[in-house]
Order: C-alpha cells, then sequence, then structure tokens
C-alpha cells in the first residue's frame, strides 16, 4: 500500500473511531450513569444462563443487590462454570457463545482460560477505539505509517478445549473491530504468522528483518520494555547480517543514517516513528531508561492497565496516567489500605488513594477482584485518571513481616 493510499485509509479509519471517542467521552463526563446503564445491561442479557439463575439476576433491582447476590470473587471460583464451558456447555456465565478462550497466568494459578464472547470484545474496543482515535489526532503523522504490534505471545499453540472451542486467537487483530482488522492487515510490518514460528532464532530472525525492511513504522506497541529491548539488542547485535539481507537501497539508508548519529537508535532505523506504547508503571518503570536509550527521540507512552480478562484504564496524550475505562466493563475499586469496607465506584475514588480494581464483564466474569493495584492521580472530565502500581498479592511474609512488593519498590528507589 502507497503512502497516500494508506494515509487515506487510515484517515477514514481515524474518522470511524469517532463515534467511539464521543460515546466514551459521554461516559467520562457522567461515569456514575454510565457505568451502572453498563451494569443493568450486563445483568438483563445473562439473567437467563445458569449463573444468572443461581444468583438471581431478574430480581436484582440496583447496586446493592446486585452486590449482595453476587460476592467479589477470584478466578478459582469461576473454575467449575469454566471448566463446563470448555466441555462445550452453553448459557453457563452468558447467553452469548464463548468463541474463544485466552490464556493468562497468575500467582495461584499456572495457566488460567479467559472465556471471550462478542461482547467482551465490544468492551475491549470501547477502550482501545478512543485510545486510537486519540493517537490518530494527536500525531497525524501516524496516518501515512504503518504499526508493529506484539499482543500475544510468540510461538504459542493454537489449540482447542474438549467441547471445540478455540484457545488463542488466530492473531492479535482479532481484538479489534472488523474494520480495524482490515485496515491492520493492510498496515502491520510483521505479518501474524511470524508469532507463530516455534524456533526462537528463527521468530527473532524474521521479526527484526521484517522491522528493519519497514522504514515507514510510526506505530511500536508492545507489552514489556524489556521485550523491546531484547529485540533492539539483537537487531545490534546481529546488524550487520540484517543489513546484508536488506535491499540495497534500504541498507544505504540506515548506513547512512547510522553514521550521522554515530549510534544505533530507533530513530536511525525508522526516522517517521512517532510513538511506543508499552508498560511504563509499577515495576516496569525501571526498565524506561533501556527504552530511552534505545529512543531517545520518540514519545513512550504508558500502557494503562489491560488485563486478559479486561481494560480498566487507558493512556490518552498529554494526560498523567491513564483513564478509567468507564465506557467498557462495570468497574468497582477495593479501597488498598481499608479492604473491609464497601468497593467505591470509578466517580468515588479520591486523589492520592490506591484501590484494587474489580470487574463485571461482558465475559461472564462478575466481580472479579483483579489483585492489581493502582492509584487514582487526577480527573479527565469526571472520570478518574490512574497509575498502576503493581500487584496486591506480591506480598512475602516468611515471619509475619508482611512485605508488599510496591513498598519494597519505593524503598529500593
Amino acid at each position: 500500500m502507497n503512502r497516500l493510499l494508506l494515509g487515506a485509509v487510515q484517515t477514514g479509519y481515524a474518522a470511524s473511531l469517532l463515534p467511539a471517542w464521543r460515546r466514551f467521552a459521554a461516559a467520562a463526563t457522567r461515569p456514575h450513569d454510565a457505568q451502572l446503564r453498563k451494569l443493568r445491561r450486563i445483568l438483563e442479557e445473562n439473567a437467563s444462563t445458569s449463573f444468572g439463575r443461581e444468583h438471581r439476576f431478574d430480581r436484582v433491582a440496583g447496586l446493592e443487590s446486585f452486590r449482595a447476590a453476587v460476592p467479589i470473587a477470584r478466578f478459582d471460583d469461576f473454575a467449575p462454570q469454566i471448566e463446563r464451558i470448555a466441555c462445550g456447555e452453553s448459557a453457563v456465565l452468558t447467553r452469548a457463545p464463548v468463541r474463544v478462550f485466552e490464556r493468562t497466568s497468575g500467582s495461584t494459578s499456572a495457566n488460567k482460560l479467559v472465556p471471550f464472547t462478542d461482547g467482551l470484545f465490544r468492551e475491549i474496543a470501547a477502550a482501545t477505539h478512543p485510545w486510537l482515535f486519540d493517537l490518530f489526532r494527536g500525531i497525524p503523522s501516524l496516518r501515512s505509517t504503518r504499526s508493529y504490534w506484539s499482543i500475544s505471545p510468540a510461538g504459542r499453540d493454537r489449540a482447542r478445549t474438549s467441547g471445540g472451542i478455540p484457545i488463542g486467537v488466530e492473531d492479535d487483530t482479532e481484538y479489534f473491530g472488523a474494520i480495524a482488522r482490515w485496515i491492520l492487515s493492510g498496515t502491520l510490518v510483521v505479518r501474524p504468522s511470524v508469532a507463530r514460528i516455534r524456533n526462537l532464532d528463527r521468530w527473532r530472525w524474521e521479526t527484526c528483518r521484517s522491522l528493519m525492511l519497514a522504514e515507514d513504522l510510526g506505530l511500536i506497541s508492545v507489552w514489556s520494555p524489556t521485550f523491546l529491548s531484547l529485540l533492539m539488542e539483537a537487531i545490534e547485535r546481529e546488524l550487520e547480517d540484517l543489513l546484508s539481507s536488506l535491499p540495497e537501497e534500504r541498507a544505504t539508508r540506515i548506513r547512512a543514517a547510522l553514521d550521522r548519529e554515530g549510534m544505533l537508535t530507533g530513530e536511525v532505523i525508522w526516522p517517521r516513528l512517532g510513538l511506543v506504547s508499552c508498560w511504563s508503571d509499577g515495576p516496569s518503570r525501571g526498565f524506561l531508561p533501556a527504552i530511552e536509550r534505545w529512543f531517545p527521540r520518540t514519545q513512550i507512552q504508558p500502557k494503562g492497565l489491560l488485563a486478559t480478562e479486561g481494560v480498566v484504564s487507558f493512556p490518552l496524550l498529554g494526560e498523567q496516567g491513564s483513564v478509567l475505562a468507564v465506557a467498557s466493563h462495570f468497574l468497582e475499586f477495593v479501597e488498598v489500605d481499608s479492604p473491609g469496607r464497601t468497593p467505591l465506584l470509578a466517580h468515588e475514588l479520591r486523589e492520592g488513594a490506591a484501590y484494587s480494581p474489580v470487574l463485571t464483564t461482558s465475559g461472564g466474569l462478575y466481580r472479579y477482584h483483579l489483585q492489581d493495584v493502582v492509584r487514582c492521580v487526577g480527573r479527565w472530565h469526571a472520570a478518574p485518571l490512574v497509575r498502576f502500581e503493581g500487584r496486591l498479592d506480591c506480598v512475602s511474609d516468611l515471619a509475619g513481616e508482611q512485605l508488599d512488593a510496591r513498598v519494597v519498590g519505593t524503598a529500593l528507589e
């Protein structure tokens, strides 16, 4: 796709994201109303499920009766229902069928399977679409560039449950809507098939070579900053072999940029790079200096809090922290310093206080305690801005000391 056509297509795509932005902005202006509407819709849609009948969703008249009917839960509390779904049973947690399971790992379970319905994909899009709209609006140069996305682990097998439900999406574009998938399929600099290469050395070579071929790379979106640092180290280590594998004109331009800069940086390889999106808060904050060394002139944007189970917050250009995804799931927040109190709703968060999110999603997780910690750092309209601080369950208690990872991190700093 040539530059003019790519720019035109992406301009049209950015315009298609405007309704999602407006819906989110309206929800952020009145988060209390938006959140209660979201809860009511989830309960109405799933009242006839096994879980809905057991917890009498049809009799839930409001927030307090919902809390009385459904206790806060951990993932293991949903394990029996998820096993039934995996075996092929329908209408267990959600009336909508489960399209796919996604793997995630945690401290209490080596491998969890999170059910994804079309409703959950739409809720995730209710956060990712405003984020992308904000990027295209705030960094117009992105509209004529391509992107590198790394969401799912490389080299994983795609399997099915005993009931025939796929485990793992076919490729990472499935997290976006149909229009976005079509746009992304033509703008990805690394083909989705590369992520399915089992041999790590071959995967690394194919990834690095594809990246170096892409002179028009404008956006890099990865989870861990260390992942990106390792890719850059691999490019540096194998630079001559990689350059030799490129078309002569492309290799010549990179060598000329190297001569001008005197060192290898991301901007040397990708002169049009506009943004790197990666984890930048909590434990990942210590790895930022390495990313800033590799990308000294490129904006680094924190990811916000996006878990496999759902999205809590996403970043906005120019804002401190990330804004709560009040148009996505129904959110509650346990006060870290007073966990016995009734959880707060999004609009009730106080600046400076720390909270642990509880999600109710269209994927079938009801009052699911995410075990992450965020701190409220401000407001965007009436929606809180939060910063990820770490995990709630990373505690050492060998001799009654109750050392929390966040406290240790602060002390080490």
